[in-house]
Parts: structure tokens; C-alpha cells; sequence
């Protein structure tokens, strides 16, 4: 019998190291991806909760530019505005969020810190550390205005 030697395909042992390349390089290109993933997860969770933040000290801002008078009680901002009405901003240590007269307008919150005098009012905020330990930190300072603005 008369070998053909010309056989055309891969042998077994051709097709085995191919599966094992493509197999390596498969697993590292899902490592890549699932780290990617990870990733945009963290930061879009960082960049959230910035926002709110953001949000948050926009609205404050905003009440403090219409009040004339402030006070402290225990972790609470009040803010009485020129029209007499109240605005609270009070910090829930047990759900770790700020609330704007009872609906919550920052969430994660570690710390709140307050100190208010006659015409300043001094607001620390740092938030609760997220995937990658980082924390952000917000010192806000505010004066109130004087004299009769109606």
C-alpha cells in the first residue's frame, strides 16, 4: 500500500496547541474586560456620588443666600428664611443622609460637622469611603447677609 502524503487539514496535535493559544489568549482578554468593567463601575459610582454632592451644596447655597437667620440643633441645620419659613438640613448618622425638611438629598455621608454663629455658618461633609477606600471631603463656608433685603 502506497502512502499519500499529501494529505491536506491539521493533525490532532496542531489543533490541540491552536486551543490552547486561543484559549490563553481568551482568558486574558475576559481578565481585561471583566477589569474594565470593575472599573467604570467604581468611577461611575464616585462620579454619582459627586453629583449629589454637588447637587446638594447648590441647593444649600441657595437656601443660605435666602435666609436671614441660622441656628443649630443637634445635627441639624435650621435656616429661617426672609418670608419666616424654616428649612432644616439635618444628618441621620444611622442612614448615613442629609435631608432637606425630611426628604433626603445626600446619602453616604460619614461625617457631618456644623459650627454656626451669628453671620457664618461652617458645614464639613465627608462622605463614606466607596470600592477603592477613597473618600471625599467638602468644607463649605457660608455668611449671612444683614440688613432688611424685602
Amino acid at each position: 500500500m502506497r502512502q499519500n502524503l499529501n494529505r491536506k487539514g491539521f493533525t490532532m496535535l496542531e489543533l490541540m496547541i491552536a486551543l490552547i493559544v486561543f484559549s490563553i489568549i481568551g482568558v486574558g482578554l475576559t481578565t481585561v474586560f471583566v477589569s474594565g468593567l470593575r472599573f467604570y463601575s467604581e468611577e461611575k459610582s464616585q462620579i454619582d456620588k459627586q453629583q449629589a454632592l454637588t447637587q446638594f451644596s447648590i441647593a444649600l447655597e441657595s437656601d443660605v443666600r435666602k435666609s436671614k437667620l441660622a441656628s443649630k440643633s443637634i445635627n441639624c441645620l435650621n435656616l429661617t428664611l426672609n418670608d419666616n419659613s424654616t428649612i432644616a438640613y439635618c444628618y441621620n448618622s444611622l442612614n448615613k443622609t442629609i435631608s432637606r425638611n425630611a426628604i433626603v438629598v445626600a446619602e453616604e455621608i460619614n461625617t457631618f460637622t456644623l459650627s454656626v454663629t451669628t453671620n457664618q455658618i461652617k458645614l464639613t461633609i465627608v462622605t463614606t469611603p466607596d470600592q477603592r477606600l477613597s473618600q471625599n471631603t467638602l468644607n463649605y463656608e457660608y455668611y449671612l447677609r444683614t440688613g432688611n433685603f424685602e
